[in-house]
């Protein structure tokens, strides 16, 4: 599904008894911020995806409410300095969303369903915050272990014991081909986010106490959005 062809742009939440139309929002995932400020490749495939995530972000993306997350700001600062400095210049200003107490459930519970593998904590704790942060999508290039089928499956199901809805895996615009198998910029996404799990021996608790404290430090603004709730739940009531 297209992300930058979705229609509306804003979407109804109820406010006492009216409903209130707001922007559309959507969670940021790193391989997007990777794909853009990647150099251009020659390969025709992710030339594509450069020139797709470039058009997006900077004529559609006003139209949506963006955020990221610490664990967005955590990854991007990962490898090479240079190639670091201008994913950071890339997201300076956009807001994070918080690392809650239901974001680190939810993930526990995509690993331990094996929605996502037990070696990819972090690929689990990105859906988890788009989710429980009230997220309509989530942007991302990575189809191994977000946007596949699978995973997109297993996500409704997992969120509902939280009793909300889960945010819709998205590609920036409609792009017709199959995923590669190697994909370098998203590989490179991959080994940092392996490199940051494992600088906490993967302990999903660890890396979490991290990213509150990368909330605290960073100076960007924290918001903690509420999740788009089931309707006539009673969970956590």
């Amino acid at each position: 599904m297209g992300f930058a062809a979705l229609t509306p742009t804003y979407s109804a939440r109820s406010t006492a008894a009216y409903p209130v139309r707001m922007p559309v929002s959507v969670y940021i995932e790193t391989s997007i911020t990777s794909y853009l400020t990647s150099r251009p490749s020659r390969d025709v495939v992710i030339a594509a995806r450069q020139a797709i995530t470039s058009e997006w972000w900077h004529n559609q993306r006003p139209k949506y409410e963006a955020y990221i997350s610490a664990l967005v700001d955590e990854e991007i600062s990962e490898g090479d300095a240079t190639a670091a400095a201008l994913r950071q210049q890339a997201v300076a200003g956009i807001p994070s969303v918080a690392t809650t107490p239901a974001a680190i459930e939810l993930a526990q519970r995509l690993l331990a369903t094996k929605a996502v593998p037990a070696n990819s904590v972090e690929d689990a704790l990105h859906i988890a915050i788009a989710a429980t942060q009230g997220a309509e999508f989530l942007l991302t290039w990575n189809f191994k272990h977000i946007n596949n089928a699978e995973t997109r499956a297993a996500l409704p199901v997992l969120s509902r014991p939280l009793a909300t809805f889960a945010p819709s895996c998205v590609l920036p615009k409609n792009l017709e081909v199959s995923p590669m198998m190697n994909d370098p910029i998203v590989e490179e996404v991959r080994r940092n986010r392996q490199a940051h799990a494992a600088r906490y021996n993967n302990d999903l608790a660890a890396i979490c106490k991290a990213l509150k404290a990368r909330e605290a430090s960073s100076g960007r603004i924290v918001v903690n959005r509420p999740p788009r709730l089931l309707p006539h739940s009673g969970a956590h009531s």
